[in-house]
């Protein structure tokens, strides 16, 4: 994966990664190995992809960033109470927006 193309296999492969969080369940993990949503987003000029996804009776919610310079890919996570959610994405948004990979882009 680089700064400028993140690949379909590598955003797959993360969703279904992202499952083994004890908060979906140990039945989707052995029954059900499927990623959690997934959308395409850029984060500073950065491909990544964006996965959100809900617990077991829907208890949880799991929000994360996912982008990669090449060499190391980054997770920017929330995982908040179902009820405390919409709280705390709105921080969580906030956050996100002032973070700069600049860095990670090869020149």
């Amino acid at each position: 994966m680089s700064c400028s193309k993140f690949t379909k296999a590598a955003a797959y492969n993360i969703g279904v990664m992202l499952t083994e969080d004890p908060m979906f369940g140990s039945a989707r993990r052995m029954f059900s190995p499927t990623p959690i949503h997934h959308d395409p987003i850029s984060i500073d000029g950065c491909q990544g992809y964006r996965y959100k996804g809900e617990g077991k009776k829907g208890q949880w919610i799991l929000d994360v960033r996912a982008v990669s310079d090449g060499n190391v890919l980054y997770f920017f996570s929330l995982r908040s109470t179902a009820e405390n959610y919409s709280k705390n994405v709105d921080t969580f948004e906030k956050a996100m927006g002032t973070l700069r990979l600049g860095c990670l882009q090869k020149m």
